[in-house]
This record gives C-alpha cells, structure tokens and sequence, in this order.
C-alpha cells in the first residue's frame, strides 16, 4: 500500500494503481477509503469493466442498491453481452423486490448464454416469486439437463445472498402463518417450492407431502416433489410422484418429459421413449424436448459402435459439442422446414 501511495504523490496516477489501491482497503473493510479508489480508478479508465464490477460489489456490501444498478447499468453500456451484469443486475432488483426487472435481467443473460444452468436457475427463483408455477417447473426442466445438482449457484457468495435473505424471509413468514393455520395447502406448497430452491430437498419433500394430504389435485406440487425425490436419489419413487402428477393434469407436456428424464436415467429406455412421445403430441414444437429425446435415447447399441469406431480410428472421437451443435442444427432445419411449411399453406388458402 505504501508503494502505490508513493506511486501516487510521485504523479503516476494510472488507473490500474488506484484499483488496487481499492483492493487493499477493501479487504481491510475500510470500504469508503476503496469506494473513492475504485471511483478515482474508473474516472481514469471509465470502459475497465473489471473495475466497474468491483465497485459494484462494494457498493452492494455498502447497501447502496441506487449506486450497484447505476454501475451495471454503465457496464452494460459498455458491454451489452456481459453476462456478469446481467445477473448482478438480476439479483440486486430481486433483492429489493423487483422481481419483474429482476426476470427481464435473467431472461437477457439467457439470451447471451441459453445453456447457462445459473441463469436458468435465477429465473426459477425469480418467477417463484412471482407465483408463476408453470413457468418454475419449465425452468427446473432445463436446469436439470444443464445442472443435475444444482450446484452452480453458492448462495454464500456476494449478491447471490440477496436471493438467500429473500427466501429466508418468505420461509419466516410461511411459519408464521402455519402457525395460525397448519391446514394451509398453498403455504406448504409454497415453503417446500422454496426449499426446493435451496436445495433442502428432504424437509421440500415433507412439505409437499402435506400440502398433497390438503390438496391431492395440484399436479405441479406432485412434479416437484418428485424432481425433490430424485435429488434425494429416490429415484423410483419419483416417477411415481410424476404419474400422480400425470393423472390430474395429464397434457402436461413438462412432467411427461421429466417423467421420460428420470426413466432414461434408470434405463427404462422404451418406456422413456413413450414418454417423450406423449410429451410432444402436447407440444410437437418444443424444441427442447426433441433436443433430450434426442440426447437422451441414444441406444447402447449406437454407444458401443461409436466406442468401436474410436478404438479403430481415435480421430473420429465425437466432440461432445459437436453432437450438441449438430442436434441442435437438425432441429432448427425442422422447425424452419415446419415454418416454410406452415406459411405456404396459408398463402394458398389466402390466394
């Protein structure tokens, strides 16, 4: 620190010195000392994103959330695709309870990245909060082929705590009202949705239980419980949750394609198959679907000639990315051959 200082009143006052200036001190918690580095810093290199995100996440500790989003704001002016910003974004308005923006803030890093498992699962937490049920359970349907875990959110780090204290705060007002009212269907179904979210699968289970002993008909409630079951590594179990599902709501196109998931995963190859298929008699334009059928079901058969093909000649190893890019480009010729399609025979019936 020193040197940097003596750097300073010498007259070398670049940019990168006073950021690490506002390094030091903000690990030494003497954060409005690092503010009016980090400031000084970004006057002197106003595009250094790197800069920008710091301040950022200083002023988030500081609890100046006017500053953080008038920052990201400035990165995202710079920078349009930072992905860092639109969840930073995200998370700052979610944790004022904007949930709105807070969406739009999501769904733009998905459009930079739509494999980002993160973003999916910002958006999932997102759009509990706004009660859009339907919509959560679309969103855990990708996490899960994106993330099977999880894992990639740390809910201890920086801003994504703005999402934890949200959901700690909607759990404490769960209790209270169970309090009065242990009889509540929509409570429990909300409490165990939330602690799904964290990753307390088992007391989620407990609680969808109950909310199904109170209301057996919500077909969304069985689907999470059993997506909660598969994470307990309750597997069976949870194919058995997604066919109660299935009963009460059975042209769900989500739950037959989570149902297939989970049959694919333990080998029921046939049965996964039919599954997929009832999914897309529902919804024969999601491409998603089509993307995992095709993923998914790929027969030992086909695994085993590939693995010979490999042996003889280790040049023709598959990428994985490859495979993906050219599944994906299958299905986006189909939808548009499906398109072309469509918009001939409404010009022939308009001629």
């Amino acid at each position: 620190m020193e040197a940097l200082e003596r750097a300073i009143k010498l007259g070398f006052s670049i940019a990168d010195i006073w950021y690490r200036k506002g390094l030091i001190l903000s690990d030494f918690k003497r954060d409005e000392e690092a503010l009016e580095a980090l400031e000084q810093a970004t006057k002197l290199d106003p595009t250094a994103i790197e800069i920008w995100l710091r301040k950022g996440l200083l002023l988030d500790r500081l609890k100046r959330d006017k500053e953080v989003l008038e920052t990201i704001e400035h990165i995202l002016k710079v920078d349009p695709n930072n992905i860092e910003a639109c969840y930073r974004k995200g998370l700052t308005l979610c944790g004022i309870e904007r949930d709105e923006e807070a969406l739009q803030a999501f769904e733009q890093a998905l459009g930079i990245d739509p494999e980002d498992a993160i973003g999916w699962f910002l958006k999932a937490i997102t759009l509990t909060f706004l009660k859009r049920d339907t919509e959560v359970l679309q969103a855990l349907e990708h996490i899960l082929y994106l993330d099977s875990n999880y894992g990639s959110i740390n809910y201890s780090e920086g801003y994504a705590m703005n999402i934890t204290k949200r959901c700690e705060k909607a759990l404490s007002a769960f209790e209270e009202v169970l309090k009065s009212d242990a009889n509540h269907p929509e409570i429990w179904y909300r409490k165990g949705l939330i602690l799904h979210l964290l990753r307390r699968h088992e007391e989620a289970v407990t609680a969808f239980e109950r909310a199904l002993e109170l209301e057996p008909k919500n077909s969304i409630a069985w689907s999470l419980k059993g997506i909660s079951l598969g994470f307990l590594q309750q597997k069976e179990e949870a194919i058995t949750a997604f066919e109660k599902a299935l009963e009460w709501k059975p042209n769900d196109t989500v739950t037959w394609s989570l149902k297939a998931i989970f049959l694919a995963n333990r080998e029921r190859v046939e049965e996964a198959l039919i599954a997929f298929e009832k999914a897309l008699a529902h919804d024969s334009d999601n491409a998603f679907i089509w993307y995992l059928k095709g993923i998914l079901l790929i027969t030992p058969d086909q695994k085993q000639n590939d693995r010979k093909n490999i042996d003889r000649d280790p040049s023709h190893a598959p990428d994985s990315s490859d495979e993906l890019t050219s599944l994906r480009k299958a299905e986006e010729s189909r939808l548009r051959k499906a398109e072309e399609s469509r918009a001939s025979a409404k010009a022939t019936v308009t001629r």
